[in-house]
């Protein structure tokens, strides 16, 4: 699914036809793969894929642009607490390892 959603960013990227027809292909394909960084927690990757994302032009209309600004915080919202997460349980797991050998 991310390599799916790298090629699709790519393709709607360099398109010099239409690029306002596939500006909203490019934002849900770098949705998907920030989701699937997450998935993967590859949480620098999805970061960065996050940032991408809130660089990507908005849609003209106002209330389809209100939608992708919150697709777009709950993406980082859910990129940060699952990091925070991994982050503590990795904690957690090194300090219980480091006592039992004790």
């Amino acid at each position: 699914s991310l390599a799916r959603g790298l090629r699709a960013c790519e393709i709607a990227r360099t398109d010099d036809v239409q690029p306002e027809m596939t500006t909203s292909m490019h934002r849900s394909a770098l949705s998907v793969a920030a989701r699937a960084a997450l998935g993967m927690q590859r949480f620098r990757r999805a970061t960065m894929l996050a940032a991408e994302l809130l660089a990507t032009p908005l849609p003209k209309d106002v209330a389809d642009a209100a939608k992708a600004m919150h697709a777009t915080r709950v993406l980082l919202r859910d990129i940060h607490a699952r990091s925070s997460e991994v982050r503590r349980s990795n904690k957690r797991l090194a300090e219980e390892l480091s006592s039992w050998g004790r």
